[in-house]
């Protein structure tokens, strides 16, 4: 029982790590990912006036 019960104890140690290195990379992409959404609407209105300056064929 003692050896599960260290088994347990390291097991958990080694997750709490994992989740603060886990943590740790998601702040770091955190300034990427809100510049990205930030610049989506800028590429949205580009888009939309590019269809506005498509010529249209007349018969």
């Amino acid at each position: 029982m003692d050896g599960i019960d260290a088994f347990r104890t390291k097991a958990n140690e080694n997750f709490l790590t994992t989740v603060n290195s886990l943590e740790q990379q998601v702040q770091r992409a955190q300034p990427y990912l809100e510049r990205m959404q930030n610049e989506r609407p800028e590429h949205e209105e580009i888009e939309s006036a590019a269809s506005l300056l498509e010529i249209e064929d007349r018969p």
